[in-house]
């Protein structure tokens, strides 16, 4: 695991350091490594961390596994590849006559 992507409107320089915080499930705290800014686009930047604890790399792995046994077209929605979709405007039933 080497870093991740934040979205943000922030522009920080190349090498940077900062604090990121995040939860993954099977965390039951906040993760907060430190990482280095290595590269921006537009609308956020890519850090590689620093370091994790032996149990920030499980959580994460076991996060990205539950990701996999999903149908692909769920996983595309989490990573916001795909827009979600809406549900079905409910449909009238058809009336049933009685004799």
């Amino acid at each position: 695991l080497g870093g991740m992507y934040l979205l943000s409107d922030e522009r920080l320089e190349y090498g940077t350091e900062v604090k990121v915080r995040f939860r993954v499930p099977a965390l039951k705290e906040d993760a907060e490594p430190r990482a280095t800014v290595r590269w921006q686009r537009t609308d956020g930047f890519g850090v590689q961390f620093g370091s994790l604890r032996a149990n920030e790399v499980w959580a994460l792995n076991q996060f990205f596994k539950s990701l996999e046994s999903q149908p692909e077209s769920c996983a595309r929605q989490r990573r916001g590849t795909t827009p979600p979709r809406r549900a079905a405007p409910p449909q009238p039933t058809d009336s049933v006559s009685s004799r």
